[in-house]
């Protein structure tokens, strides 16, 4: 049918840059240890005024601690001490996580719902 979907590899093997089957061009940028920090979309003209881009903070261990979407939102995001995810809040519907001993999750909150998890130990 014609439709080609492109991708654009770094040196290094990483994806740089996308050019998807519907024409929007996706390009990305990586930090020194080859994380990606920055997600650029690009509509079907090109044009860098039309840009939607996506920023990722990361904090030393590599772990995403804030999220800017396209919309100037940012999402921030909070790890305990075994680096386990414990929370992204978006400043309207914050998500929390909670785990066992082991490690293992246990329930999520958001708002006034909460989800409770077991594990069949059999």
């Amino acid at each position: 049918n014609g439709q080609r979907w492109q991708l654009l590899y770094t040196r290094t093997g990483l994806l740089a840059e996308e050019t998807r089957i519907d024409g929007i061009r996706l390009c990305r940028e990586y930090d020194a240890c080859g994380r990606l920090v920055t997600l650029r979309e690009y509509d079907l003209s090109g044009s860098e005024e039309h840009v939607r881009v996506t920023r990722l903070t990361r904090d030393v261990s590599g772990r995403v601690t804030e999220k800017t979407l396209p919309d100037g939102k940012k999402i921030r995001y909070a790890y305990d001490g075994f680096g386990r995810l414990i929370s992204a809040d978006d400043g309207e519907w914050p998500i929390a996580w909670q785990y066992d001993r082991r490690g293992l999750l246990t329930a999520e909150h958001q708002g006034p719902a909460s989800l409770h998890y077991q594990r069949d130990t059999t």
